[in-house]
C-alpha cells in the first residue's frame, strides 16, 4: 500500500498543477478586454518609447494572431506570456516616500535612513517585517533583543541593529516598536513606517535597503524561529566560504519538521503546502526543500545583489530572491532551525496560496520570456 507522504505528495503535485491552471485563467481575465481598449493594456500598447525594447514588436503580432480567427488562434501559453510580458517591470524600481526616507530616533527626531550602498558600520542587521503584529511583535523582540544584549555582553566588539519595518499596519505595531527604540536606543532598534502596505516582500527589501550590517538577518515578527538559531545560520555561512564576491546565503529550513507538521495540520492545507512545494520545484528553484521559512542571513553583498534584482513584493518573495541568487551563483546553505507555528498567520489559506502560484508562474514566464532580465555584469546597487 502506497504510504500517506508519498500520497500527499501526488495528490500535492496534481493541486499545484490546479493552481498553476487556475492562476493561468486570472492572468487570462485582462486579455478577453484587449479588443475593447483595457486601460492598462492599451496604455502599454501605445507607439512610442517603450520599457521593453522588443515590446512594440511582440505586441503587433501576438494582436494580430488574436484577431486573425479560428485558423490563426493564440495558444493559452501565448496569451499567459504575452501578458506576464507587458505587465512585468522592466527594473524594480524602489518607491518611497518622504516619510520613509526617515526614522525617528529615541528623542522622536527626525533622522535620514542609510543605505545598503554605504559601507558597514554593524556586524548585523536584523530586518523584521511586521502587519499588525502589536501581539506578537513584543514576544519576538524580548527574545531577539534579549538574545543580542547578552551576546554582546559577551563580546563587546559585537555590535548589530533591529529595524522593525512597519508594513502600513492598522493597528499600535509601529508604537510597540518604537518602545524599544526609546529603551534600547536609536542605534540599536529603528522603526520604519510605510504609508501603505506594500507586502512582506516589498517590507523587508526597505529594511534590507536601510540596513548598516556586515550580514542581513530576516526574520518573522511572530518569533516561530528560535532567534539562538542564528548561530545555526552563521556557521552554515562561514562553511561556504570562500565566498564568490563576498556573496552568500544561510536559510533556515523546517524540512525536517514536515513529519510533525502533517499530523498538526489539516488535510486540506497539507495538500497545498505540498502543491506550493511542487510548483517551486517545478517552475523556479531546485535544490532547497524550503524556501519560505522567514529566518534567512545574507552577506551585505549577497542582499544588495538578489534585493536590487527583485520584483515580487508578496508571500512568494523568497522564491525569486533564491532563483536569482542561483542564476548568480550564489552559494546557498539550507540549515535546520527550531520552528513553532504561531496563531495569528496572515496567510489567508486557499488564496493566499493562489497569489503565490501565480506569482511562481508569472516569475518563470517573465524571467523566460525576457520581461525580466538578470545580467552576470549588473551592478550590486
Amino acid at each position: 500500500m502506497v504510504s500517506l507522504p508519498l500520497q500527499l505528495v501526488v495528490l500535492g503535485a496534481v493541486l499545484g498543477a490546479a493552481l498553476a491552471a487556475a492562476a493561468l485563467i486570472l492572468s487570462l481575465v485582462p486579455l478577453s478586454t484587449l479588443g475593447r481598449g483595457h486601460p492598462v493594456l492599451t496604455r502599454r500598447l501605445v507607439p512610442g518609447p517603450s520599457a521593453h525594447p522588443d515590446l512594440s514588436k511582440t505586441s503587433s503580432r501576438v494582436c494580430s494572431l488574436c484577431s486573425s480567427g479560428p485558423a490563426g488562434e493564440v495558444l493559452s501559453s501565448q496569451k499567459v506570456s504575452f501578458v506576464a510580458f507587458i505587465t512585468a517591470m522592466e527594473l524594480p524600481v524602489l518607491h518611497q516616500h518622504e516619510e520613509e526616507k526617515f526614522f525617528l530616533n529615541a528623542r522622536g527626531q527626525k533622522e535620514t535612513l542609510p543605505s545598503i550602498r554605504d559601507s558597514p558600520t554593524k556586524q548585523l542587521s536584523v530586518v523584521v517585517p511586521s502587519y499588525n503584529e502589536e501581539k506578537r511583535l513584543p514576544v519576538m523582540m524580548d527574545e531577539a533583543l534579549g538574545y543580542l544584549e547578552e551576546r554582546q555582553k559577551q563580546d563587546p566588539t559585537f555590535t548589530y541593529e533591529v529595524i522593525v519595518v512597519d508594513d502600513g499596519s492598522k493597528d499600535q505595531t509601529s508604537k510597540v516598536a518604537f518602545k524599544y527604540c526609546q529603551k534600547y536606543g536609536s542605534d540599536k532598534v529603528r522603526v520604519i513606517t510605510l504609508v501603505k502596505n506594500r507586502g512582506k516582500g516589498g517590507a523587508v527589501k526597505m529594511g534590507v535597503f536601510s540596513s548598516r550590517g556586515e550580514n542581513i538577518l530576516m526574520a518573522d515578527a511572530d518569533g516561530a524561529t528560535k532567534f539562538c538559531d542564528i548561530e545555526k545560520l552563521e556557521k552554515g555561512l562561514n562553511d561556504l566560504q570562500p565566498w564568490p564576491d563576498q556573496m552568500a546565503i544561510a536559510c533556515g529550513s523546517r524540512a525536517h519538521l514536515k513529519k510533525d507538521s502533517i499530523a498538526q495540520r489539516s488535510y486540506f492545507r497539507t495538500l497545498l503546502m505540498y502543491g506550493f512545494h511542487f510548483l517551486v520545484w517545478f517552475l523556479c528553484v531546485k535544490g532547497i526543500r524550503d524556501t519560505q521559512c522567514g529566518f534567512k542571513l545574507l552577506t551585505r553583498e549577497a542582499a544588495s545583489r538578489t534585493f536590487s534584482s527583485l520584483h515580487i513584493e508578496r508571500w512568494a518573495f523568497d522564491v525569486e530572491l533564491l532563483y536569482i541568487a542561483q542564476f548568480f551563483k550564489i552559494p546557498i546553505a539550507e540549515i535546520a532551525v527550531n520552528w513553532t507555528e504561531i496563531e495569528g498567520s496572515k496567510l489567508v489559506p486557499f488564496w493566499s496560496w493562489l497569489q503565490m502560484g501565480k506569482d511562481l508562474l508569472f516569475i518563470r514566464l517573465r524571467y523566460m520570456t525576457g520581461a525580466w532580465r538578470l545580467e552576470q555584469t549588473r551592478k550590486m546597487n
